[in-house]
Order: structure tokens, then C-alpha cells, then sequence
């Protein structure tokens, strides 16, 4: 039975179909971007094949520094330097040439790469796509990414890498900082994932080219996703804690947070997000005074008792699921 908590799910699940079959009729038309079809329709209009050394004469910098990069690997038969070399991304280039000879200014008379010269990203991204067309990022057109404007230069280098794979800036994540800065900033927090000591980057947990899922995740959700590190926490376990097996991030923010271990709130107040019945010690209610009034047992309670030490969490230890037989409140 589908509940009401499953209505975004089923939305997002809903547009991801949606892209998918948009895409799919795309390709069954013959003019799938990353085909060498759909590439011609980028090529500057009368444009042929140029001599490589009339690029050299003007763009002798960006020549050497593709040539010490993967791009510029003549030997290697995948490579733009062993096709058309500069030509191979950025077309043919007699107008180019043409232009420069005359002393003209025509800043779209070749493919290029920068922002100013105002080609639209798909096409800048079909250009890359007609070379790097492996099962990743075949799902490009569906992401986020893709229907944001982002194109695969945003991110990528051809002539002057810092990080790899050909990456814009030194890593990862400062590469997706870019864009994702309020998720830089949440890694600034106490705690946190250790993404800034380097022992995780972006992609252990997201791929940035399309995956299908939610958030771009490599697994098909959250749970799965942690349980890639976290296998302890997975079961199945005798006593299951329900928003456990629903989800992680009812309990927990991924990228960090001012409590400990990641949790959205102090341990106690976060049991009582959900666990707000009366009676039990330590939870305030109508009858519980906080000057230290009575109980429905006559006993008075103390304030703050809840937020001791690790509140609940100092009974309840196995909050995560428990295979004791009788750990059904998991305290075992």
C-alpha cells in the first residue's frame, strides 16, 4: 500500500521516467546527441579540415599543454591528437583560418569552449559525448546537471587540467563547490564525513554523469548508499527500528552537522521528535511539572534528565535494530 510519505518518491521516480523516455525517443530518431550524426550539426556551416599547423601558429601554448594530457596522445588511437587533433573538438576550421587571415573577428566561426562565445552547453556537451559514450555517461541527459545547464566543460579541462580525471580544479570537491557550496559549507561542521581529511570525496557516494537514482546516487537510495561503508547497521535484525529501515536521513545529514554523528539533532531531542508519549523518565508532559511537580505515579522528576549524557541513547544502545530476544525496546 502506498502511504503519504511515498507521494515525493513517486513524483521524482515519475520524472525520471519521463526524462528516460524522452531521451529513449531521442535516440530512436537517429539524432542521439553523442552520435557523429547529431555531432555534424554543431560544425560551423562551409567549414573543412584545416592543416594542424595553422592552429600551432597562433595557439602554440594550448597545443603543448595538450600534448601532456590524455587528449594529446598521438599513439593512442582513441584520442582526439590522433584524429583531427585541435579539430577533433572543435571542428573543422577553414572559415577559422579564413577569418584570421582576412583580420576578421568572429568569435563563432569555430567551436569553442568558453562562455562568452554563447554556444549553448548541450552542444558543447554533444561535442564530448561523441567520443565518451560509455554506459555512465549515456545518462547524462537525465540528470540534474544536464537540465541545469551544466556542461561537461563546467567541471572538465581539455588543455589545462589541475586534478584528474582532467578536472577544472585540484579535486573533486572543490570542483563540485563550485556550484554545491552550501553542502561545502556543511562539511566544515564538527562533525562529518572525513571528505576533508581525504579519505572520502564526492563520488563514493553520488556520480556526477547520471546513475538513475535519487541525488545522483550510485545506489538506488539512501540506505543502500551507507550501508556501502556502514555494514553493521544493515541487518536484517530481529527487532527492526522502523525510520532505521526506512531511511537514514531521518536520523542523520549526510555531509555534516553540529551534533554528534551526524544526527540532526541532540540524541534526546531527536528520540522525541518521534517519541512524545507520556509517563516515561525524563519526557515532559501536562502532568510533569518542571518546578519538580507530580507524576501520575507521585514521583517527581528532575528537569533536564532527558538531556544527561547520551539521553536516550543511554538505554537504548542498539538504537539501530536488535537481535536479542529481548531487546524489543533496544537496550540489548
Amino acid at each position: 500500500m502506498i502511504g503519504l510519505r511515498d507521494g515525493p518518491r513517486l513524483l521524482a521516480m515519475l520524472a525520471v521516467l519521463g526524462l528516460a523516455l524522452a531521451c529513449l525517443a531521442s535516440c530512436t530518431s537517429g539524432k542521439h546527441p553523442g552520435s557523429e550524426e547529431s555531432a555534424a550539426w554543431v560544425k560551423i556551416e562551409g567549414a573543412t579540415y584545416a592543416d594542424t599547423d595553422a592552429c600551432i601558429t597562433c595557439h602554440e601554448d594550448q597545443s603543448t599543454h595538450l600534448a601532456e594530457t590524455l587528449h594529446g596522445k598521438k599513439n593512442d588511437p582513441r584520442t582526439p591528437a590522433a584524429k583531427h587533433q585541435c579539430q577533433s573538438c572543435h571542428g573543422p576550421g577553414s572559415v577559422h583560418v579564413k577569418n584570421h587571415e582576412d583580420d576578421k573577428e568572429g568569435l563563432n566561426d569555430i567551436i569553442r569552449f568558453s562562455a562568452k562565445a554563447g554556444f549553448p552547453p548541450a552542444q558543447l556537451t554533444a561535442q564530448c559525448l561523441s567520443c565518451h559514450e560509455s554506459m555512465t555517461k549515456s545518462r547524462w541527459h537525465s540528470t540534474l546537471h544536464a537540465l541545469n545547464d551544466v556542461s561537461c566543460v563546467s567541471c572538465h579541462s581539455a588543455h589545462s587540467p589541475k586534478g584528474k580525471p582532467q578536472l577544472k580544479l585540484e579535486n573533486e570537491v572543490e570542483t563540485c563547490a563550485q556550484c554545491h557550496k552550501d553542502v561545502r559549507a556543511q562539511l566544515e561542521r564538527p562533525s562529518h564525513h572525513p571528505v576533508r581529511e581525504g579519505k572520502l570525496t564526492c563520488s563514493n557516494c553520488h556520480t556526477p554523469h547520471g546513475s538513475g537514482h535519487d541525488k545522483e546516487m550510485k545506489k538506488t537510495g539512501v540506505n543502500d548508499t551507507c550501508f556501502q561503508c556502514h555494514q553493521d547497521k544493515r541487518g536484517p535484525f530481529l527487532h527492526e527500528h522502523p525510520p532505521v529501515f526506512d531511511n537514514c536521513a531521518n536520523c542523520h545529514t549526510p555531509h555534516g552537522s553540529n551534533n554528534t554523528r551526524l544526527l540532526l539533532a541532540d540524541p534526546s531531542d531527536l528520540c522525541q521528535m518521534c517519541h512524545q508519549g507520556s509517563g516515561h523518565f525524563g519526557l515532559y508532559d501536562n502532568s510533569t511539572s518542571i518546578e519538580g511537580g507530580g507524576s501520575p505515579s507521585g514521583r517527581a522528576w528532575a528537569p533536564g534528565t532527558r538531556s544527561m549524557g547520551r539521553g536516550c541513547l543511554n538505554c537504548h544502545t542498539k538504537i539501530h535494530g536488535s537481535n536479542h530476544p529481548s531487546g524489543m525496546f533496544f537496550n540489548r
